[in-house]
């Protein structure tokens, strides 16, 4: 089964032995049958809000003799699974603003792998705020795009302010320097011009001179 580069790390950073795995936002199912098929995880819950998406899923899992070992769920985050034994969750593929919404929501989650696709400082905030610590924050390259992944656990280990916009990078990995060139080029055209400059958020322009700091510190 083909996974993207980005589906691949985040399937090994899936403990051996895990009994239960959520995937929020499971999409087509390839991670979660990936994980089940080969082991890493005893069972499976597949959660998406698309019914399409799903009716994939549950046929990728019949292919493999999965239907007894991963369930799916319609629905939206955890708000189906609050009472349920999960020894990781992972969310993958939405805006760190969703992502926030469903951390919030009770549950019984040991560890997470998140993955926004934007706004990856609203989620480490919110970890700072909740007693959820970072044991791996990254930047993993997959094709021509950049994305952070975060393995999060309960602790009391914060991010600092520097740290909220451009991770820990622990794991220590090229993509990170590389991310940050790249965002910071793009910031920095846009600086260049007054009016499109004023346009930006203020959160866009911390994140903007945390780079500037970050390439000064690097010189």
């Amino acid at each position: 089964m083909h996974l993207s580069v980005r589906l691949q790390k985040i399937l090994q950073l899936i403990p051996e032995g895990t009994r239960v795995l959520a995937d929020i936002g499971c999409d087509h199912g390839k991670l979660i049958v990936s994980a089940v098929s080969e082991g890493k995880a005893e069972k499976g819950i597949g959660v998406d809000i698309s019914e399409n998406s799903l009716q994939k899923a549950v046929a990728l899992a019949e292919e493999n003799n999965l239907s007894d070992k991963i369930r799916f769920i319609e629905g939206d985050g955890l708000s189906h699974l609050q009472d349920v034994d999960i020894d990781v969750c992972v969310i993958a593929g939405l805006g760190g603003n969703e992502i926030v919404k469903i951390l919030s929501c009770d549950n019984k989650v040991k560890r997470f792998i998140l993955c926004p696709h934007q706004d990856a400082h609203v989620v480490r905030a919110f970890m700072n705020d909740n007693s959820l610590t970072a044991i791996k924050d990254f930047i993993v390259k997959d094709a021509d795009k950049f994305y952070p992944i975060i393995v999060a656990g309960k602790g009391n280990k914060t991010y600092s302010s520097y740290e909220l916009y451009l991770g820990k990078n622990d794991p220590n990995t090229d993509d990170f320097v590389k991310k940050n060139e790249k965002r910071l080029l793009y910031l920095q055209n846009i600086v260049q011009h007054a009016e499109e400059y004023s346009r930006l958020t203020e959160e866009i322009k911390k994140e903007y001179e945390i780079l500037v700091q970050w390439q000064k510190l690097r010189k």
